[in-house]
């Protein structure tokens, strides 16, 4: 996908210099009609294409795709905008294959470069806890003394004839893990898969 946003991109200043809209016999380019806004489009179709090549290089990076479709979305008003409004307001003036070809290619280019950030791989293990540190064990792993090496119970805690349930290793309520340890009172954040 990241080759078909980066096509895309890179051929919509080309398809700029068909026909873009014309009056009667007088057809112009979007290089000749539009005087700033073709420079803008260059400028973030190039981007996008910078930023698509890098994201091929950089792997787990999702923003630089995200960034480039930012881009071709622009270029995709931007080149859109002229095509609609000129024609409506002014009698005998046509859009040409330049303005529907145009800003389709930027829109294609867009929702490839999105896609292509969405099939980015997120990562490759776990994130950081906290500020560079792994998970504390004592949160992931049961107590050495809880169970004693004897299957953990399952289950919802059960009210010994006492009135208040037993503490223990539970099935975990929330479903984070497999696991979780009821305190008597409540349920703690140790948890054990």
């Amino acid at each position: 996908m990241h080759i078909i946003a980066a096509i895309c991109a890179a051929l919509v200043p080309v398809v700029m210099l068909l026909k873009y809209l014309g009056l009667d016999d007088d057809t112009r380019s979007a290089w000749k009609l539009l005087e700033r806004i073709d420079i803008v489009v260059l400028i973030f179709c190039v981007l996008a294409v910078l930023l698509l090549a890098v994201s091929l290089l950089a792997a787990h990076r999702r923003s630089f795709p995200l960034a480039a479709a930012a881009l071709l979305f622009a270029a995709f008003g931007l080149l859109l905008a002229f095509p609609l409004d000129l024609p409506a307001q002014s009698e005998g003036v046509s859009v040409k294959i330049g303005g529907y070809l145009a800003p389709l290619l930027a829109l294609i280019g867009a929702a490839a470069a999105v896609y292509a950030a969405e099939l980015a791989p997120v990562g490759t293990g776990a994130p950081p806890v906290g500020a560079g540190r792994p998970a504390d064990s004592s949160f992931t792993t049961p107590l050495a003394g809880a169970g004693g090496g004897a299957p953990a119970p399952t289950g919802q805690p059960q009210a010994p004839a006492g009135g208040a349930p037993a503490p223990g290793w539970y099935d975990d309520p929330h479903g984070q893990a497999k696991l979780r340890y009821f305190d008597g009172q409540n349920w703690t954040e140790q948890t054990s898969n």
